[in-house]
């Protein structure tokens, strides 16, 4: 025994030996290295990316005006490359993946397209896409694109509610979507009163035999037949190979979509994108330093509906990469080392996931381990600081974790929320050196603020970076709640313009007067501080403000970001009311964790929410965050409602991106609400 502890502390002496004496090399340039930083203009606080104060960008090659351009450039270029990618099925997790050349693709986008047009699709016509990702997706949207329709992403998890409200606002008359999916809508199809052809996407993974019984049952939902007209996607394709139609090319002010936004507050907004704004948007991530080569493989699993996966998608297929579509998104894990991304775009609940699982690993593991491995970090991490990287320690450890997601992993870029920057901080070290994360909404195309993964110099975290040469950031005043562009760091609300912003939303003038200043700035209700480093730093939000009894006002969607942070939370929902002076939440606990907290590992899920040791747990718990993050008293939450059942996208209580549709929240828990008032109202006053 005590040789084994004599050779344990021979080994943990001789690695600490080499993290110190081993030097860290410098990172090899991959681009002329510049400071995150911004340039204003015109003296009236307009801001820039220092490299294009003159002039916004509006595309990256004179070739490329939309993304039909693209493929077809692509397409001339390097036919024979391997662009989109789908999993043979199989009952084992292999590494089967057949991707399609680039001619291939091009050739199915023409037959369906060919075939849209032997319907009678018209051009400009708005055409709906109702699916999970999956490349009978894509190949409809470049249909699109070669023939000029318009496509409407829906996402799948959209509420029924939602879907109706968005084909007939968009007055869709063609839906491609799963045969899944057309069961759901069949029995609403009444008040859907101009749709009238389903393009349905079969299930591969089944026989012919099921495929025609499938689609026979899906006929005989349908209570009009002569109105309503059912056509298999492989059917229009051989429709479009059998009486072909030449392409009919876009415009670059033609739209290259609608984009309903998820609807975190009401019923979704169609945000319209021109081909131009598009294409705009792609130059700048490229001009970024995301210069994305044939090398490139990109794992396609966020919602494609979503504009921030279109983005990043387009942008590896515009620089001759390829995706693949993941099988199932509980899968991702496993089937991540498959694929071996190089890009790799996550929304903040992805990586905290990860991290957590892995902290519990370590946790779990040998004391020893643990050391190594904080030793590691701390080393690792300096090297970071310094503009270096660490060879030895990626090499002894390191690659070794990073494997299990992508040994090839190189870019990692997080949006959709703000991302802790511990989290950030653990994901460069561990995983990928280059992980950073931006800001932006679908009204910006995506990304509006990003942080250059190539600039050495500036390593620091917490930031979403310095704004896209394609648009433009100013910031406004919002005294009643103490921000002025005054400030020795000008914080206020921020506003975008540009190449890549939207000029409005679709059939909805209401909304874009809201949306828009008199001279044109969109108004993102997000307040924004732009740092000494020149950084724009997400401080605050207009929106979802909520003003106590006693005058303070306080960003309940803020603060629930914040106490989410905790590993023994797994979703909380912080609400006000403006006849009170203090907070109150609603918490799903992160059970596991929560559980061997209390050592109540034997007790139900359902007898734990009820546990008055388990209640005062999770309160403690948000105390102690609220302090360390030098909150007020009245930003800290006294009282919480716990729950077993959280906010999915399945309930409908969150988005397709994870935010809480805080309305939809607040209507379901309503009675709980008032009760959970009442009884802290009762606790109060017999404390007094």
């Amino acid at each position: 025994m005590l040789s084994l502890i004599l050779l344990v502390f021979v080994v943990c002496l001789i690695v600490l030996l080499l993290l110190l004496y081993v030097p860290a090399s410098k990172a090899p340039p991959k681009a002329p290295k510049f400071r995150t930083q911004v340039v204003e203009v015109d003296g009236e606080k307009i801001y820039r990316s220092l490299e294009i104060k003159d002039k916004l960008r509006e595309q990256w090659d004179a070739r490329i005006k939309t993304l039909y351009d693209m493929t077809q450039v692509r397409l001339k270029e390097s036919p024979d490359s391997p662009i989109f990618g789908s999993r043979e099925y199989t009952t084992e997790y292999t590494n089967n993946y057949h991707y399609k050349t680039t001619r291939e693709f091009c050739t199915d986008f023409t037959d369906l397209g060919g075939g849209l047009i032997n319907l009678g699709v018209l051009k400009h016509e708005n055409l709906g896409i109702w699916a999970q990702n999956c490349y009978e997706w894509v190949v409809t949207e470049h249909a699109c694109y070669a023939y000029s329709f318009t496509p409407v992403p829906l996402y799948h998890t959209f509420g029924i509610e939602s879907l109706i409200y968005i084909i007939n606002h968009a007055n869709l008359e063609v839906l491609v979507s799963t045969v899944d999916n057309c069961k759901k809508l069949f029995p609403k199809l009444e008040r859907c009163p101009d749709l009238k052809y389903f393009i349905v996407i079969e299930d591969q993974t089944k026989s012919e035999l099921e495929r025609q019984k499938e689609m026979k049952e899906l006929s005989k939902l349908v209570e009009n037949p002569d109105e309503i007209h059912i056509f298999t996607f492989q059917s229009v394709i051989q429709t479009g190979k059998d009486s072909p139609v030449e392409h009919n090319p876009p415009s670059p002010s033609d739209l290259c979509g609608i984009v309903y936004t998820s609807g975190s507050t009401s019923f979704p907004k169609g945000v319209v994108i021109p081909h131009k704004m598009m294409i705009s948007c792609i130059s700048a991530v490229e001009r970024f330093g995301y210069n994305y080569t044939p090398n490139e493989v990109y794992i396609s699993y966020l919602p494609l509906p979503h504009i921030y996966e279109r983005v990043v998608l387009n942008c590896v297929v515009g620089g001759g990469g390829r995706a693949a579509f993941i099988t199932n998104i509980r899968n991702i894990l496993v089937e991540l080392p498959l694929i071996c991304p190089t890009v790799f775009p996550v929304v903040p609940r992805v990586l905290i996931k990860v991290h957590d699982g892995f902290k519990k690993k370590l946790n779990d593991g040998p004391f020893v381990m643990r050391w190594v491995f904080n030793v590691a970090y701390y080393f690792k991490k300096r090297a970071i600081l310094k503009g270096k990287d660490h060879p030895f320690l990626d090499f002894l450890i390191f690659n070794k974790i990073k494997s299990r997601i992508s040994k090839k992993l190189s870019i990692v870029v997080s949006g959709g929320a703000p991302l802790p920057y511990l989290y950030q901080e653990f994901f460069s070290v561990v995983f990928c050196k280059k992980t950073h994360q931006g800001y932006g909404l679908t009204e910006s195309c995506g990304p509006a603020l990003l942080h250059h993964y190539f600039d050495y110099d500036d390593a620091t975290t917490g930031h979403v970076g310095s704004p896209f040469v394609s648009c433009e950031i100013k910031l406004q005043s919002v005294p009643e709640l103490g921000y002025s562009i005054e400030d020795e760091e000008p914080k206020g609300e921020l506003l975008l313009r540009g190449n890549s912003i939207f000029k409005g939303y679709y059939r909805d003038e209401e909304r874009n007067k809201e949306a828009f200043t008199k001279d044109g700035w969109f108004k993102t209700g997000d307040i924004g501080k732009l740092r000494k480093d020149g950084n724009f730093q997400i401080i605050d939000r207009k929106k979802n403000i909520i003003k106590l009894s006693q005058g303070e006002y306080v960003a309940v969607e803020l603060l629930g970001d914040l106490y989410q942070q905790s590993k023994l939370i797994e979703q909380i929902f912080v609400e006000g009311d403006s006849a009170k002076n203090y907070l109150i939440a609603i918490v799903k606990p992160l059970f596991s964790n929560v559980k061997d907290k209390l050592s109540l590992k034997n007790l139900p899920d359902d007898e734990l929410i009820s546990n008055k040791l388990v209640k005062q747990l999770i309160l403690d718990e948000i105390e102690k965050i609220g302090r360390s993050n030098n909150k007020h008293g009245f930003e800290i939450p006294k009282s919480v409602l716990l729950i077993k059942d959280g906010f999915t996208i399945e309930n409908g209580m969150s988005t397709a991106t994870l935010k809480l549709k805080r309305p939809l929240i607040r209507k379901k828990f309503e009675k709980k609400i008032i009760q959970l008032y009442e009884q802290t109202d009762t606790e109060f006053r017999k404390n007094k």
